[in-house]
C-alpha cells in the first residue's frame, strides 16, 4: 500500500526526501497525543515549549470487564473484583462518532476489601459509556517530556494544552539522513529482450516439381523466433544468387507464414536471409544488437531440375 505525502513550496529533491523520513520518525515516535488543562490566565508556557508531563498510568492489568451500567461516579461492571489501594481504571473516550481511536483515560478507583461489582471513580472528569471495555489495575506515575502542539480556550479562563513526546531521537535520526541521487524515472530499465522481436526461423525450403509443382518454383515458409514476446506483424525476406552483392528484398506478412520466390531457376545457388522490419522510430539500444538477434545468416539453396 503507498500514500501520497504532499509537501507545498517543496521543489529541492533533497530536502522533499528529508522531510519526508522526518514525517516517518514522528509517526513511529510520536503515536499518542496528551493533553491537560491549566485553570487562571496567568500563563508561561505557549506553543512550541518543551515541558514536562506527569501521568496516571496502569502498570498492568489485573482484569478487564464491561460496564453494565454509570450513575454518576459508581460504575457497575459484568465482573466481580476486589480494589486493594492504588488502584484504577482505564478506558476510553470518544470525541464523536466518527472518532474511531478515542483518547486514553486512567482515573483512580476508592478501595473495597470485598468482591464487589460498583466501582466508585474518584476525581471528576469524563466517564465510560455502557457497553465500554475497562481495564482495572495498580496505579503508577511515569513523567515523559512533551511538546506543547496547541492550546485551546475553556470556559473561565482555563486553558486546554495538547502536547505530543517531544522525542528528541527524532531529530538526531532526521540529521544522520543522507538524500540519495535523485532521478525522475520512474520503475527498472526495460528489459530489451522482451521487446526486440527475436530473428525469424525457417521452417522449410521447398523447390521444384517435389516440392512446389514447379520446376523453378522455390517457397520459403517461416515462423517467428523463440524467447521473445515481442509482437511482430512481418518479415523482411532477402534473396540473391550466391556470388551476387545485390539482395532484393521481399515484405512477408507474418499471418501468410511464407512466400514463394519466381526469380530463379532449376539448378540455380540461392542465398536467403529473413528478419523482422526494422522501424525508423524504434529506441536503439546504446550497444548495438546482435545480428543473430534481427537476421538470420545467409540459407543457401540448391535444387536440380527434374524431368
Amino acid at each position: 500500500m503507498t500514500e501520497s505525502i504532499d509537501l507545498p513550496g517543496k521543489t529541492d529533491p533533497a530536502e522533499i526526501y528529508i522531510e519526508t523520513r522526518r514525517g516517518m520518525y514522528e509517526l513511529v515516535h510520536r503515536p499518542d497525543s496528551f493533553s491537560a488543562t491549566q485553570p487562571g490566565t496567568a500563563r508561561v508556557a505557549t506553543r512550541g515549549d518543551l515541558v514536562m508531563g506527569s501521568f496516571d498510568v496502569l502498570s498492568r492489568t489485573q482484569l478487564a470487564a464491561r460496564v453494565k451500567s454509570v450513575m454518576g461516579r459508581l460504575v457497575e461492571i459484568d465482573e466481580l473484583v476486589t480494589i486493594p489501594d492504588g488502584y484504577g481504571v482505564r478506558y476510553r473516550i470518544f470525541a464523536d462518532a466518527e472518532d474511531i481511536v478515542g483518547s486514553s483515560v486512567v482515573r483512580a478507583v476508592a478501595a473495597s476489601e470485598d468482591e464487589t461489582t460498583a466501582l466508585l471513580i474518584s476525581g471528576a472528569g469524563d466517564m465510560p459509556e455502557v457497553g465500554d471495555v475497562v481495564h482495572i489495575g495498580p496505579m503508577e506515575t511515569t513523567s515523559l517530556a512533551l511538546r506543547i502542539r496547541g492550546i485551546e480556550a475553556e470556559d473561565d479562563f482555563r486553558s486546554r494544552l495538547i502536547m505530543i513526546a517531544a522525542a528528541p531521537e527524532i531529530d538526531v535520526l532526521s540529521d544522520a539522513e543522507t538524500a540519495p541521487e535523485w532521478d525522475g524515472r520512474v520503475g527498472a530499465e526495460v528489459d530489451l529482450s522482451a521487446v526486440v522481436p527475436a530473428a525469424p526461423m525457417f521452417v522449410s525450403i521447398a523447390t521444384g516439381a517435389a516440392g512446389t509443382d514447379n520446376p523453378d518454383g522455390l517457397k520459403v515458409l517461416l515462423r517467428p523466433g523463440l524467447g521473445s514476446t515481442a509482437a511482430v506483424s512481418s518479415y523482411e525476406l532477402d534473396h540473391r544468387l550466391a556470388g551476387t552483392g545485390v539482395w532484393t528484398r521481399l515484405t512477408v506478412p507474418v499471418a501468410a507464414s511464407g512466400a514463394s520466390i519466381t526469380a530463379y531457376a532449376a539448378d540455380d545457388q540461392v542465398e536467403l536471409r529473413a528478419r523482422w522490419p526494422i522501424r525508423r522510430r524504434a529506441i536503439i539500444p546504446p550497444s548495438p544488437p546482435s545480428p543473430s538477434a534481427a537476421t538470420i545468416p545467409p540459407f543457401r539453396a540448391l535444387w536440380t531440375r527434374t524431368r
